[in-house]
């Protein structure tokens, strides 16, 4: 039996993928890890990388499907995976060699449901921290909410926390979603837990940045899915609930969010205006008062620019 699976989608990344898969193979705990590796459907070499790691390593399973997205990849990778915890890689990223041994004992120290470290962005090997380091333990569900739905503790990236596979399998991806696909997954997976061990201090995961990615390539149509999945978020409470206002504000975030993408983009399709006009009108009814507490400092500043000097905003973050 295994420690760990590692869930590793793959999808024409071999400029990358080699770089992804050494980082793991020096892992101190690699003969420990079951690596599940789903290729969805790549047209490049990469195929032919993942085969030849594969043969190199006994605890290697390759699986091929039909392309399918980085959900149906990811959920293909949940159903196949066999060990109590669960890890997700991006095959364009990396990882520091004890990265893994890490995240697996900060669940392990005790009976966590969830552990969480720091990662890193990195541009061309300029590497930025993409928020403060912290270390601190949550008890209760409600408070690890509040800690997600605020962006204040929990980020909404996959790749730096550890799962519990009794809970993970039981969740699934949205599959048809481009973009806050990995938001909505551990937003639905936390409500499921009651404990976190959070150290962002060690920031071993290596976000690589470049212009080819999956991220910078999605057209404006695809980053409307965050604030769709952000209101089925509040939808699940009713006004009256402690969790509402944290939804709420975490709803009105993700539409400045949108908005920002949109800035640059000339488009007059009757889509694209009616998705403006409606992110614009929750923004613009969005008391401002009510965000106070339930969002980051960085994160109340944006809304506040955004609200009421979008072209002060617009240049900022150009």
């Amino acid at each position: 039996m295994y420690k760990l699976s590692i869930i590793i989608p793959v999808y024409n990344m071999s400029q990358y993928l080699n770089r992804c898969l050494e980082s793991l193979e020096n892992q101190t705990i690699f003969g420990e890890l079951e690596v599940i590796i789903v290729n969805d459907g790549s047209t490049d070499n990469s195929l032919a990388i993942c085969e030849n790691f594969k043969k190199r390593h006994n605890n290697v399973k390759l699986f091929t499907k039909e392309n399918g997205g980085v959900c149906s990849a990811r959920n293909y990778g949940l159903d196949r995976a066999t060990s109590d915890f669960i890890c997700f890689l991006d095959s364009d990223d990396y990882v520091d060699y004890k990265y893994y041994e890490f995240l697996f004992n900060l669940m392990t120290v005790e009976d966590y449901d969830i552990a969480i470290a720091g990662l890193s962005f990195d541009y061309d090997g300029n590497l930025k921290r993409n928020r403060k380091g912290i270390s601190i333990k949550l008890n209760d569900n409600l408070s690890i909410l509040k800690a997600f739905l605020s962006g204040k503790i929990i980020s909404s990236n996959m790749t730096d926390k550890i799962f519990k596979s009794k809970i993970a399998k039981n969740i699934a991806f949205v599959e048809g979603k481009r973009v806050g696909e990995d938001m909505y997954y551990i937003y639905n997976y936390l409500k499921e837990v009651t404990s976190a061990n959070i150290d962002t201090n060690y920031r071993g995961y290596f976000y690589y940045q470049n212009s080819s990615s999956t991220m910078h390539s999605k057209k404006y149509e695809a980053f409307y899915d965050t604030v769709d999945l952000s209101k089925r978020m509040v939808d699940d409470y009713k006004e009256g609930d402690e969790l509402y206002k944290y939804a709420e504000a975490h709803f009105i975030h993700e539409c400045c969010k949108y908005k920002e993408y949109c800035f640059n983009i000339n488009n007059t399709s009757q889509d694209f205006t009616d998705k403006m006009k409606y992110v614009n009108d929750k923004i613009r009814k969005y008391n401002l008062l009510r965000a106070c507490g339930y969002l980051s400092h960085r994160q109340f500043i944006g809304l506040f620019l955004m609200k009421y000097f979008p072209n002060i905003y617009k240049r900022i973050m150009s």
